[in-house]
């Protein structure tokens, strides 16, 4: 482990903080930590490691690392090790995950975030992080602090039934004009009997971007890797999507989690995975009104495939009966295509940092942050 003493450390009887991996002889003092952060009112926890990879294992590969102070634990974050292609090359990133501090609900730790994300730059200094609750977050301000390079990114949304919406809005803390309508609308029914209307249309509208294109429940095989590399022709920089990543990324008995191939005039043109959010935890059910939530959760195909696959998981999710469908996609095209369906903007908590040895890399291949192919698949399924 690597020894850290922090500024804060310096400042009380002789401390010493390190760094390492989890081992299984941290699991109650992991609990203990969690105890700590409900009891200070933080929603936040540090979730156990599924499978205790050694250090050698193959990519892609998740590890917890901790900052223990003594017999105690005050910080962890996951660092997810996978492939990554970047102008034609492959380099292996790492992406930091529910970074957990008890700098949340004490101050005497604020230093500690800090220590263990330098600790994990030395290990892995091509480092990129995703999600975060967006660029106001406490951790993408300590990234952009740090000099990592970050950019927004969008939370698409396509309303199906409007009356859910509408009653949803003001629960999740939707005030001024539009909170009013909608309470209006949804208290008076009208917000119903439009979306009773609005239905056959928007079925229709889907149906005729879909076009051509049909969906297939599958499993991610050999044919990943052909798919991928025809991809990167066109993507300067993304994950490996291959069947390895896939089956890892999304297991085959991960809950209400689908893969899809999608084909048009008999040849594969994509892929496409989406998960129903089913969340009643109070954190969730604040920020979702309780809405039944559909996402398309990680997707890939040529651009000009893109409006005709996110049509036809739009549909799917709808059949399966979510109130409304959420997208969250950083490369420019897929942008364009989830407008062109009528996807809207929301308030979004999604940001994607990268380190400053990623960014100079990026820069190299004349690469901006924006055009990277990142989804929320990239950040791992939704925990629930």
């Amino acid at each position: 482990p690597r020894r850290v003493n922090s500024p804060v450390a310096a400042a009380r009887p002789a401390p010493r903080f390190t760094i390492g991996r989890v081992t299984p002889t941290d699991a109650t003092a992991i609990a203990r930590l969690n105890t700590r952060l409900t009891a200070g009112g933080s929603p936040h926890e540090v979730y156990a490691e599924d499978d205790g990879l050694p250090d050698d294992a193959p990519f892609p590969r998740e590890r917890l690392y901790v900052v223990r102070e003594g017999e105690e634990i005050r910080a962890a974050a996951y660092l997810k090790e996978v492939r990554f292609r970047i102008g034609g090359a492959e380099h292996v990133i790492g992406w930091v995950k529910y970074p957990v501090s008890e700098s949340l609900v004490s101050k005497q730790y604020s230093a500690l975030p800090g220590a263990l994300l330098m600790e994990l730059m030395r290990r892995r200094p091509l480092l990129a992080a995703v999600g975060m609750g967006g660029h106001r977050g406490p951790f993408a301000q300590l990234l952009g602090g740090m000099k990592w390079r970050g950019h927004a990114v969008a939370t698409m949304v396509l309303p199906l039934r409007f009356g859910a919406v509408a009653r949803a809005l003001p629960k999740m803390g939707v005030g001024g004009r539009i909170g009013t309508i909608a309470k209006m609308a949804g208290a008076s029914g009208l917000a119903d009997v439009g979306g009773v209307l609005a239905r056959p249309l928007l079925r229709a509208w889907l149906y005729r971007k879909q076009g051509a294109l049909q969906l297939r429940a599958a499993s991610p095989d050999a044919s990943n890797a052909q798919f991928f590399e025809r991809m990167l022709t066109l993507y300067g920089a993304m994950a490996s999507r291959d069947a390895t990543h896939l089956q890892w990324m999304y297991p085959a008995d991960a809950p209400r989690v689908a893969y899809y191939t999608a084909s048009a005039r008999g040849g594969q043109v994509g892929w496409l995975v989406t998960q129903m959010i089913e969340d009643n935890s109070p954190l969730e059910s604040n920020r979702s009104g309780g809405l039944r939530i559909g996402s398309l959760h990680d997707m890939l195909a040529a651009p000009e495939h893109a409006t005709a696959l996110l049509a036809a998981g739009a549909r799917l999710l709808r059949d399966a009966g979510a109130d409304v469908v959420l997208v969250q996609h950083c490369h420019p095209d897929w942008q364009r295509a989830l407008r062109a369906i009528g996807f809207v903007s929301s308030p979004s908590g999604f940001a994607l940092y990268v380190a400053p040895a990623f960014a100079r890399l990026l820069d190299e291949h004349a690469l901006p942050v924006e055009t990277l192919y990142v989804t929320r698949g990239d950040d791992g399924l939704h925990r629930s």
